[in-house]
């Protein structure tokens, strides 16, 4: 899970490579070609910002089964683009006719009136759409993974560190998106770090300030801007960077100091 350059290149080469083709072109393609183009769908999907390929997915879904050669492979190809994309009833619609794939949890969605919304397990493990949390002021936005294990060193690093640990006391945890929900490292980590409550990102697109969804980053802000990044989580730690970062935008125990 990536962004920047990177992101922009696997997009441009999968626009040049697998250009979008007319219906008859479909019906003469042959079937590993239909397959490939899936398979590269899926793989870009986790880099594009505005242009869903899932409707391309469907597409090409839609071309196997005439001929019959849809199989669960195929479907879970495109199962975990809808997940990547949100598109949650769709994707609840495939695993309906193949029932190994993902299941997608019951759905809430709360009254929604900012243009960025994130969605968040609830103890009854339902999936809760919410308005993100406002960037006022001095914040801290950190892009991680429950399944990363640099993601989770540096919380357990954090954890354990009385200087660092404050400036993270409001600080946002927000999941990339991605074609799989890992509901349960989701609920295992908020067990484990209650202090650092995760949101999944609906889209990416939402989060402009985001420039690299590899985790973990850890993004300071003002009102918004983005001021001081810090990325990744070495053997060492970033314990030194972080600080400096807070003390740019005036973050102290997550306070805005006058």
């Amino acid at each position: 899970m990536t962004g920047g350059p990177r992101s922009q290149a696997i997009v441009e080469a999968y626009l040049r490579l697998f250009p979008s083709p007319a219906d008859a072109e479909l019906e003469h393609a042959s079937t590993d070609d239909l397959r490939n183009r899936i398979t590269a769908a899926l793989i870009v999907s986790g880099h594009q910002l505005h242009d869903p390929v899932s409707n391309e997915g469907l597409r090409l879904l839609h071309a196997l089964e005439r001929r019959g050669q849809l199989t669960e492979t195929d479907a879970s190809r495109l199962h975990r683009i809808f997940i990547d994309e949100r598109r949650f009833s769709e994707a609840s619609q495939l695993q309906r006719r193949f029932p190994t794939l993902e299941a997608i949890p019951h759905l809430e969605r709360q009254p929604i009136q900012a243009t960025r919304t994130v969605w968040r397990v609830t103890p009854e493990r339902a999936l809760s759409q919410m308005d993100a949390p406002a960037l006022e002021g001095a914040q801290l936005l950190v892009i991680g993974d429950p399944r990363c294990h640099f993601t989770v060193r540096a919380a357990e690093a954090i954890d354990d560190d009385a200087d660092m640990g404050p400036l993270f006391e409001d600080s946002i945890w927000l999941v990339p998106p991605g074609p799989s929900l890992n509901m349960n490292a989701i609920t295992e980590w908020e067990a484990q770090f209650p202090w650092a409550p995760l949101s999944l990102a609906n889209q990416r697109a939402e989060w402009p300030q985001v420039d690299d969804w590899a985790t973990p980053n850890f993004y300071f802000l003002r009102d918004g801007v983005v001021e001081a990044t810090v990325v990744g989580w070495p053997k060492e730690g970033r314990k030194t960077e972080l600080m400096e970062a807070a003390a740019k935008v005036g973050l102290r125990s997550n306070r805005l100091q006058p």
